[in-house]
């Protein structure tokens, strides 16, 4: 046992060497498993025409992410392919479809590509209690969005159907916001889960990120149960031009994998981003790539509890995978510094690396 003293800004991982040491275990959700192979999805949210995109996709390999999401109509055979051959897998966006399902046309579209081997999920609703809540005159109804779940089910019984939430069980909008029960409803519309969030609503520390961490822990207590969710980061806010530092986006990203959270993913780059603001995007695919490296450990390794945070406003999660100890700690204070006090069984002189 012993104390480091970190002066650290959002996030800090740190790498141990294991020694033998017995941990207590908490419960958490399985991780993700595509192809019987368990990994930490990094999701590009905005839609890819792979046969038109192909530069595109490269960039979007090199940058960490491991799933894109594309149009259900242009989730072919051959598109599936070109994602394989990229070490890519797919997330088929076909909830448009199943708002007033046709069972024939649904079948066209699932039956040719439901076997491939690059597809990951399906998505099947993207913040739909939300917009119901705002409009329940217009919106698509619980009851037509779980139809058309169950006739995909009927297609696809082996793939994720995944429905987005928005982070409005919480009164943070005027109008619009949905309750816990509202929220727990419509998980008949799906077999997985996610949620999107905009956290960067004012410039650091006047935004709280902590928003994000607090929807991590709504999906795992009141809606997932025991199956992995992503969070799904929107990491600018269109309506106030802000856009967040290479060190909130970190804290974003591992905040989320403190909370629970088994993948992640982003919304709208670069796509939303003015030339002047090319450097979040570079940021962002520089962060996956952080993340890429915790894969493994990530994705098989045990969660632990063999640290005690002294320091007030951390948080942190601890992985033991191939004979190393994994510690993740992030800053959850108002402040860009903390120092802090950190003990952790069998640190001894053993680090190997600090990020």
């Amino acid at each position: 046992m012993s104390n480091k003293v970190f002066k650290s800004s959002l996030i800090l991982v740190v790498f141990l060497l294991l020694v033998g040491s017995t941990f207590n275990v908490f419960s958490e959700a399985p991780a993700y498993t595509h192809n019987g192979t368990k990994f930490f999805p990094v999701i590009f949210w905005h839609n890819v025409n792979p046969a038109t995109e192909g530069a595109f996709l490269n960039e979007l390999k090199a940058g960490g992410f491991n799933v894109v999401t594309v149009w259900y109509n242009q989730v072919t055979p051959a598109n599936l392919n070109l994602l394989n051959s990229k070490g890519l897998k797919c997330r088929n966006n076909i909830h448009n479809q199943l708002r007033n399902v046709n069972p024939t046309a649904l079948a066209g579209w699932v039956d040719p590509i439901k076997n491939h081997t690059a597809l990951f999920d399906y998505l099947t609703g993207d913040e739909p209690c939300w917009s119901y809540a705002l409009n329940p005159a217009t919106a698509t109804t619980l009851a037509q969005f779980t139809e058309g779940k169950n006739q995909l089910r009927l297609l696809d019984p082996d793939h994720d159907l995944t429905l987005n939430y928005a982070d409005h069980w919480q009164t943070i909008d005027t109008s619009g916001t949905c309750s816990v029960a509202d929220y727990q409803a419509w998980r008949a519309a799906g077999t997985s889960y996610s949620m999107d969030i905009y956290p960067v609503t004012a410039a650091y520390p006047a935004g709280n990120l902590n928003r994000i961490g607090n929807g991590c822990n709504f999906l795992r207590t009141k809606i997932n149960g025991s199956k992995p969710f992503t969070m799904i980061l929107q990491a600018y806010d269109a309506r106030s031009g802000i856009y967040p530092t290479k060190t909130e986006l970190r804290f974003m990203v591992f905040t989320s994998i403190i909370n629970g959270a088994r993948g992640i993913g982003w919304y709208g780059y670069p796509a939303q981003l003015e030339t002047n603001h090319m450097h979040v995007w570079n940021d962002v695919k520089a962060i996956n790539n952080e993340v890429k490296a915790l894969n493994n450990a990530l994705s098989y390794g045990v969660t632990n509890t063999a640290y005690t945070l002294h320091t007030s406003g951390l948080e942190a999660i601890s992985k033991t995978y191939g004979g190393y100890k994994y510690l993740i700690v992030a800053n959850r204070t108002s402040s860009t510094k903390n120092n802090a006090s950190i003990t952790v069984s069998g640190w001894g002189s053993n680090v190997i690396q600090e990020l």
